[in-house]
C-alpha cells in the first residue's frame, strides 16, 4: 500500500477477509465483538496477520489478532501506531 490507510479502509478489508475466512456474510461481523468469539483459531489469526502484512507492506507481529482482539481495536492500532512516522 502506497499510503497509510484510513480506519474505514482497514475496517472494510478486515470485515471482508474475516467473513471470507469464516465463510459467513460480512454483515454478520460486529466490529466490537472479540474475534475469538467467532471461533478464529491460531492458524486463521496467523493467516489474517500475514495477509495484512502483504496488503499494508508492514512487518506485523504474529500475535496481532490476539493483541488487538476486536476489529475496532485492530483498526485503531493499524491506523495510528503501526506505520512508521
Amino acid at each position: 500500500m502506497d499510503k497509510r490507510p484510513t480506519f474505514t479502509e482497514v475496517q472494510d478489508w478486515l470485515i471482508r477477509n474475516i467473513a471470507a475466512t469464516l465463510e459467513i456474510e460480512p454483515s454478520a461481523i460486529e466490529v466490537n465483538r472479540p474475534l475469538e468469539e467467532y471461533g478464529i483459531d491460531s492458524l486463521q489469526a496467523f493467516s489474517i496477520s500475514g495477509d495484512l502484512q502483504i496488503w499494508l507492506g508492514l512487518e506485523l507481529p504474529e500475535t496481532l489478532v490476539w493483541d488487538y482482539p476486536t476489529i475496532e481495536s485492530l483498526c485503531k492500532y493499524l491506523t495510528t501506531e503501526a506505520f512508521p512516522s
